[in-house]
């Protein structure tokens, strides 16, 4: 019913949506296009975070039947996005492709997106390569401490919006983002399953039992911490304490039970799953 009621308009809105932020020569999202986004705090070209949602987009609006398959473009598409953006030499992804994020070889949280769009697949083993390089970048840069996760290691500040610059300029930058958390504890979990020998598990209790403390003491789930894991406040900011991203929360301790009790079928991906 709902197809049928909007289906006509939600076809329109994804051609508009096309024509407007994918160039079709570089097979990519539009580096001239500045798009809202989970980090619509910073100003980026092309982010990896972008193209992985067109991606996403395009495949739920074939799935749905409002344009016309088209498997091949997909995975040449994933296939184009992969290979713009993955860093094999540092093992993330690329933020986005500005020559600031390529010269610096910046990396942000955001790339986490790849799990709740089933865009990669860590139980995948050809794919669960690029899992196992992120975490290690990851720990290695101590993105994920005191628990999981900032959005990066440093602020840079100066690629934000002037508004969030001035007030609270490690929003976007080295402050921890409890719904980026869950889902690197979902990887966590999910590379668990794969290698039982490589300590995700203990990490992943770790950050588990860390958020539990953190919610008692804030009497709630909070949007952001500080880099120091403390609630983030500011003069003019106070992060929201209580959001409906405690849903992840349920599902990474739905998901740890099911390890407990040698379940293990739970999939992967983002709150819907």
């Amino acid at each position: 019913r709902l197809l049928d009621a909007y289906g006509a308009g939600l076809a329109r809105h994804y051609r508009g949506y096309r024509g407007r932020v994918f160039d079709e020569r570089l097979g990519l999202v539009d580096p001239r296009v500045t798009m809202s986004g989970a980090k619509d705090i910073v100003i980026r070209q092309s982010s990896f975070y972008d193209n992985v949602v067109f991606w996403k987009t395009t495949q739920l609006a074939m799935d749905l039947g409002l344009v016309p398959t088209d498997d091949g473009f997909l995975a040449a598409l994933k296939a184009r996005i992969v290979d713009a953006f993955w860093l094999e030499d540092e093992g993330h992804f690329l933020e986005d492709l500005s020559a600031e994020s390529r010269a610096g070889r910046f990396y942000s949280s955001d790339w986490l997106i790849v799990l709740a769009t089933r865009f990669l697949d860590p139980l995948d083993p050809v794919e669960r390569r690029y899992f196992e390089r992120c975490v290690r970048y990851i720990q290695a840069e101590g993105i994920a401490r005191p628990f999981a996760i900032k959005y990066q290691q440093v602020s840079r500040a100066h690629r934000q919006f002037p508004v969030v610059r001035l007030s609270v300029p490690s929003y976007g930058g080295d402050a921890i983002w409890s719904f980026w958390g869950m889902e690197y504890i979902k990887c966590l979990l999910l590379l668990h399953r794969a290698d039982q020998r490589s300590g995700y598990l203990d990490e992943a209790d770790g950050h588990i039992r860390q958020f539990e403390a953190a919610m008692v003491r804030d009497r709630g789930f909070p949007e952001v911490y500080d880099a120091r894991g403390r609630m983030l406040r500011t003069p003019v900011y106070r992060s929201v304490r209580m959001t409906g991203w405690v849903v992840g929360f349920d599902q990474v301790r739905a998901m740890r039970r099911a390890i407990r009790e040698g379940a293990g079928a739970v999939g992967s991906g983002g709150p819907a799953a």
